[in-house]
């Protein structure tokens, strides 16, 4: 999964200055969260809502060790742990890039977003 800038550029200044900083286990921690180390075609996406999406998968495990769970809605956007996919599988030399409008964070570092702006409910 690959944030737009412009989900980069939507972060509160202080977590940009976090991940930007000194501290680089924290960015790479986020960076590894949007590694899957699978091919995953967005078409694969079951739908949400009709059944509990346990019974059918438990998500795609990242480098960083999160789940992160491929859903598609009633109107057929495919979403990752909630957040958009604006652009499905783009075929890179190494495998797919689904462009996302959000960055995915830990657990640990949601609450330094304000607000339910990532709602993201990570499975582990």
């Amino acid at each position: 999964f690959a944030p737009t800038n412009a989900a980069f550029n939507a972060l509160p200044g202080n977590l940009k200055t976090r991940l930007l900083g000194a501290n680089v286990d924290d960015l790479r921690k986020v960076l590894q969260l949007h590694i899957i180390p699978d091919i995953v075609c967005c078409s694969s996406a079951p739908y949400s809502g009709v059944f509990p999406l346990s019974t059918f998968t438990r998500g795609h495990r990242s480098l960083a060790g999160h789940s992160v769970m491929m859903t598609r809605n009633y109107e057929g956007q495919v979403q990752a742990n909630g957040i958009s996919i604006d652009r499905c599988d783009v075929t890179a030399f190494n495998g797919l890039m689904h462009s996302v409008n959000k960055v995915l964070l830990p657990r640990h570092m949601q609450g330094q977003v304000s607000g339910n702006f990532w709602d993201l409910g990570f499975g582990y």
